[in-house]
């Protein structure tokens, strides 16, 4: 199957999601469960759990999008940028707002909102796909 310019400019903002998102699923996952054992091995199984919320959190989004692209860029780009101003106002309350903390975050909160818009982006191209009469693969792995 040949793919042609066209159709890999459409499909790009959905690759590039994808992986932006798989790369931040994978670190939260990696940090909870480091955290999880150095912090919480102490302790009863409930002193463990927090530390998997994000790596939760972040397997939802991407469970969401991947199947329904405008719903899950909608959601990670409400909820990212909650997060991203939650975060930015608390550290504006301690006074240690600056350009250095802001680029240092942005890689944790700031990316999500590009998640977000490239989801929705991708949304709208499989929009357009369907109506010009393009319908998925039949077989799993190339339709996932």
């Amino acid at each position: 199957m040949i793919v042609t310019r066209s159709e890999f400019k459409q499909k790009l903002p959905g690759y590039l999601a994808t992986g932006l998102l798989a790369i931040a699923t994978t670190l939260w996952t990696f940090w909870g469960v480091g955290e999880m054992y150095y912090e919480g091995w102490w302790g009863a199984w409930y002193n463990r759990l927090p530390y998997l919320v994000p790596p939760v959190i972040c397997v939802t989004f991407t469970l969401v999008a991947l199947t329904w692209p405008r719903l899950g860029g909608w959601l990670i780009l409400l909820l990212g940028g909650a997060f991203t101003i939650w975060r930015w106002v608390a550290q504006a309350q301690l006074g240690l707002l600056n350009w250095q903390w802001a680029v240092s975050w942005f890689p944790v909160s700031g990316v999500l909102i590009i998640v977000g818009a490239l989801f929705l982006w991708e949304g709208r191209y499989r929009r357009l796909r369907r109506a010009a009469g393009w319908t998925p693969p039949s077989q799993w792995l190339r339709r996932n």
